[in-house]
């Protein structure tokens, strides 16, 4: 998207340059070997001839991008010795801008699970954070981070979750524990992993139930427990 709006700029003021700008500081230049002139972006002589604005605003963005990534594909290009001047300080600043953007697009990727299977929950936690604030700080969504007592808070809900999580030691190992009988795994979780809530007078009101519950309900809520 940012890259979208960059070209999109540039390329309206590449034009501008190009059609006005560049006459007044190189004055010696020929005027049709100007951008817009060589490439039949400037049809105000002449309104039959020439591209339409649709077609100068899709040229220039493409011109824009191949400028900016260093690309240069040859087809689009300055001609005069203004527009080679500009050019060169377009091409250093757009391996800067580039290069951001890219690192930016990389930390989107990982952060959806590419290439860090193997990194602790509390690590993809950080890394979350990290890529909320580097989306938080683009220009187009006011430059500011969430709170720092936001962080903290996300930051403790979930250590105690990892902390509580009772059936996590399980599900984070399904393939034994599912290859376990039905009884096993019934009993593992009734009479061990949550004994103490299932006999609690309180979660027994809430499910209108005075007797001990059926221990294939109590096998089959168990997994939706979260810590809280």
């Amino acid at each position: 998207m940012l890259a979208v709006i960059y070209a999109y700029f540039f390329g309206l003021l590449w034009y501008r340059f190009s059609l006005r700008w560049q006459a007044k500081i190189w004055s010696e230049d020929v005027k049709e070997n100007y951008f817009v002139y060589r490439f039949g972006l400037d049809d105000e002589e002449d309104e039959t001839k020439g591209k339409t604005p649709y077609e100068k605003i899709v040229t220039l963005m493409y011109f824009s991008l191949t400028l900016l990534a260093t690309v240069g594909y040859g087809d689009l290009h300055p001609s005069s010795m203004g527009e080679k001047v500009v050019s060169v300080v377009v091409n250093i600043v757009g391996v800067t801008i580039f290069s951001s953007l890219m690192n930016n697009f990389i930390s989107v990727v990982l952060s959806f699970g590419f290439g860090n299977q193997n990194m602790e929950p509390e690590d993809k936690l950080f890394n979350w954070l990290k890529l909320i604030k580097q989306i938080r700080n683009q220009p187009f969504v006011g430059n500011k981070d969430i709170s720092k007592e936001l962080k903290e808070r996300i930051v403790q809900h979930f250590r105690y979750y990892w902390e509580n999580d009772r059936a996590g030691v399980l599900l984070s190992n399904q393939e034994y524990f599912f290859s376990l009988s039905y009884s096993i795994r019934e009993i593992i979780l009734t009479k061990f992993l949550f004994s103490d809530i299932f006999s609690i007078a309180a979660f027994k009101s809430f499910f209108n139930v005075e007797n001990d519950f059926q221990n294939s309900f109590i096998y089959e809520v168990s997994f939706g427990f979260i810590p809280r």
